[in-house]
């Protein structure tokens, strides 16, 4: 992004489940000067830059780090939680993780600590449950801070759709309920969240593939690598092609040469790269992508697929809120921004990368929020 710019960074980028409803707020962490801050969507500082770390905006506050403690301030830059914690997340179903001395408990809104340390780490609450890590394993707990499944997998991914992948061994995965319950068989060598009641799996072999909730595979080719569904369809890779397939596993599109990545968004719009080119195109119900809004290329590096490191930091591009509908005339001839990810752990501040497309028109920036 050129100089003239706002430094944008992953650290901006708001969880999916609230992003909605922190629209309001308009407000978004942005980097000047070895500073971070908070601009609205005409990129003008609201909260001058002078934080060391700065994370989103969930009900209202957004952990900070100053002089080397964690706090949360308000849309106004006021402190409501005095900087006091080692480490601190962003809300989730009204709680925070956060680290002092004692170790990791929760708080609430008003900042008083709900669950008492008690863990060595401790994550982001879902569906009441939240991974958290005791004796070199991992458990769960629930919002009363009780360990509901007790601490026994070396590794454990967060709640989705009422199922969590586990491993006891980590080399076997599986599926347990919020009870704990195994309810598909270990049998994986990896194992992804739920997401439209289908996950992707790796099998013991190195194949990748695609189960329902009762641990069946639906596809009848392996893939070399296999993206979360949306809306219906999920981005494979197979014979070092790219493909469409529906929830049965069959290949819907294929026409996808030398595409090095793709990714479909929520909303089923499109990017797909090759080389440094980006391509936006939009799925059709029947699976099809049609590439007509245009291509990019404008030396974006990979931006649009991976993070770049800089120092201790990664920047990517963030979410900015604008109601703007994308045309071939605005993305000729212009920078274009993608990003598209997972949750990272960046120092000691843990974000989750949302999907959104970046672009520039003149000197005016703007975002698709996808």
């Amino acid at each position: 992004m050129r100089s003239e710019l706002i430094r944008l960074g992953a650290i901006s980028v708001v969880l999916l489940s609230t992003m909605a409803a922190e629209a309001q707020t308009q407000l978004f962490p942005a980097f000047r000067e070895e500073k971070w801050g908070y601009v609205d969507s005409g990129r003008r500082f609201v909260i001058e830059p002078k934080f060391e770390l700065a994370g989103p905006f969930v009900q209202g506050l957004a952990p900070v780090k100053s002089e080397g403690k964690y706090g949360y301030i308000d849309l106004k830059g006021n402190w409501r939680i005095d900087p006091r914690f080692l480490t601190a997340d962003a809300f989730s179903e009204g709680l925070s993780a956060v680290k002092d001395e004692n170790g990791y408990g929760y708080i609430d809104t008003a900042g008083e600590m709900i669950i008492r340390p008690q863990v060595e780490w401790a994550g982001p609450f879902h569906q009441d449950r939240a991974v958290v890590f005791v004796n070199q394993k991992y458990g769960y707990i629930d919002t009363k801070g009780v360990i509901v499944i007790k601490a026994q997998f070396k590794r454990a991914r967060p709640f989705s759709e009422e199922m969590a992948a586990v491993s006891l061994d980590d080399e076997r995965f599986g599926y347990i309920n919020r009870e704990g319950n195994e309810v598909v068989q270990s049998s994986f060598r990896g194992a992804g969240e739920f997401h439209e009641g289908l996950a992707w799996i790796e099998d013991l072999e190195g194949g990748f593939g695609i189960i329902n909730k009762s641990g069946t595979i639906v596809n009848k080719t392996k893939f070399s690598s296999v993206k979360q569904f949306r809306g219906g369809f999920a981005a494979v890779r197979e014979d070092n092609s790219w493909k469409i397939v529906d929830r049965d596993g069959k290949v819907r599109d294929d026409k996808f040469d030398g595409i090095d990545d793709i990714e479909i968004f929520p909303n089923h719009n499109v990017a797909a790269r090759k080389g440094s080119t980006i391509y936006l195109g939009e799925l059709d119900d029947k699976g099809f992508v049609d590439f007509q809004v245009g291509a990019i290329d404008r030396n974006l590096k990979n931006v649009a697929f991976e993070s770049k490191p800089v120092g201790a930091m990664i920047y990517t591009p963030t979410i900015w809120e604008y109601e703007h509908t994308l045309d071939k005339k605005d993305l000729l001839n212009e920078n274009y921004y993608i990003s598209s990810g997972k949750t990272n752990v960046i120092g000691t501040l843990r974000v989750t990368q949302v999907y959104m497309i970046m672009f520039r028109i003149g000197k005016k920036l703007r975002t698709l929020r996808c």
